[in-house]
């Protein structure tokens, strides 16, 4: 479901997604725009207190095999790093 909301977030963006189908890739979505190509970790995140820190799993946090995490929390994304969408 995270995947999905992500998948129509960027495609509203102007992006064309492709998603893995290999339950066990290193990541989840491919997402290409003219010549630029990222590859996209879904996962979700959960904050303590409505305006606190978004927190993620440990191994989420190592960027070797992706280049944004896309952070779903409560239906909203957040995009790490967002600069990558400007």
């Amino acid at each position: 479901m995270n995947e999905h909301r992500v998948i129509l977030d960027l495609m509203e963006r102007g992006w064309e997604v492709y998603k893995a189908v290999n339950g066990g890739a290193p990541l989840d979505l491919v997402a290409v725009q003219e010549d630029k190509i990222i590859r996209v970790e879904v996962t979700v995140g959960i904050r303590h207190t409505p305006t606190g820190p978004i927190c993620i799993p440990n191994k989420k946090k190592e960027r070797t095999r992706f280049d944004v995490l896309a952070i779903v929390v409560k239906g909203k994304i957040t995009y790490d790093p967002a600069e990558i969408f400007i």
